[in-house]
């Protein structure tokens, strides 16, 4: 892919995990609430599918919604825990003696 194009593609979607995340702070979105479909969303931010998925991904990295297959993205409570409790951020003490 052509580095041009894979740049206006992240700022696309860095677009709209940003105007998500609005909505959420908001109170547009709240806790539970399922997003529009990836359709609607595209409508609703003049984007492509592709945005709009890469969008619902890094939103989900982030804790922020829930895809459940089949079903649709639901907007998740904030839970600053889940910040904390990834085993991928916190290295556990064996793992810590392996390194050394």
């Amino acid at each position: 892919m052509c580095e041009g194009k894979q740049n206006l593609d992240e700022e696309r979607s860095d677009s709209v995990v940003e105007q998500i995340g609005e909505m959420i702070k908001s109170g547009t979105l709240v806790a539970g609430e399922k997003l529009p479909s990836v359709r609607e969303l595209c409508e609703m931010f003049g984007v492509g599918r592709s945005a709009v998925r890469d969008a619902i991904t890094t939103l989900k990295g982030k804790g922020a919604v829930d895809v459940k297959q089949g079903e649709g993205t639901y907007i998740l409570e904030f839970n600053s825990t889940r910040l904390f409790n990834n085993h991928l951020l916190i290295p556990s003490s064996r793992d810590i003696s392996e390194l050394f």
